[in-house]
């Protein structure tokens, strides 16, 4: 049996993306679920990741709960990849969770680098794949 997600921590984005039917919307959270489960206990098997790459949907609570979800299983030293940091969404997701992080465990970002999209334009962000 899944049990439902739990709400968003203090200091999270809120979600801007559209709400569907309460039963999509289920369907989607016990897939997710799933999904996660089955990530984590590859990544737990690995420990620690030195390298985590998140190329998950475009909302800022998605993005939020990644970052928070994994960050136990990554190594003291590791590298973040952030695929669509264009999106606004992901960056402010992105800044939030590294913020509370950041206080939380003491980490400091040692270089940071943006590779600019060829899709930079509003109507081609969508298009970006």
């Amino acid at each position: 049996q899944l049990a439902a997600p739990a709400a968003a921590p203090a200091g999270a984005p809120a979600s801007t993306g559209q709400a569907g039917p309460p039963e999509a919307e289920e369907a989607v959270r016990g897939e997710r679920a799933l999904s996660q489960g089955a990530a984590l206990g590859a990544i737990r098997a690995a420990l620690p990741a030195d390298i985590f790459f998140f190329d998950g949907p475009h909302f800022a609570l998605d993005q939020f709960r990644a970052l928070m979800d994994y960050h136990r299983l990554w190594a003291d030293e590791m590298v973040l990849l952030i695929d669509d940091y264009h999106v606004a969404d992901v960056q402010d997701a992105t800044s939030a969770a590294l913020r509370i992080l950041q206080a939380a465990h003491g980490w400091k970002v040692l270089f940071s680098s943006e590779n600019p999209t060829f899709n930079s334009s509003p109507a081609g962000r969508e298009a970006n794949g």
